[in-house]
């Protein structure tokens, strides 16, 4: 948001403890691995939280399967970061952060609703 030109104070507004950044925001801030931590469990992934061009390459394999578990995993994954930006929206515009358990829970129900 700095690189263009927005004003704002640059550290992470979920976390606070770090600049804010792509790779911080979504994948590297305690607040967002617990989010995915816990969509990745939900989905049966076995694996941690990697680098943002990591997990796109990831989710471009799996996007392109036509198995059902792969399906529902490509859409957690865009589900998530949408998720992920709502949150720091939210914080900023109007002070307001959900759970961990909420934001999870509202992944995987759009998730559920979307593969249906």
């Amino acid at each position: 948001m700095r690189g263009w030109g927005i004003n704002i104070a640059g550290l992470c507004e979920l976390c606070q403890a770090a600049d804010e950044s792509l790779e911080h925001l979504f994948f590297d801030c305690y607040f967002s691995k617990e989010v995915w931590g816990g969509v990745l469990q939900h989905m049966e992934v076995n694996r941690s939280v990697m680098q943002w061009d990591l997990e796109v390459q990831w989710c471009s394999v799996k996007s392109r399967s036509t198995k059902a578990a792969d399906t529902r995993r490509s859409i957690a994954f865009a589900e998530t970061v949408y998720a992920l930006w709502l949150q720091r929206n939210a914080k900023i515009f109007k002070n307001k952060t959900d759970s961990v358990d909420c934001i999870i829970r509202r992944i995987l129900f759009i998730v559920a609703c979307r593969y249906e």
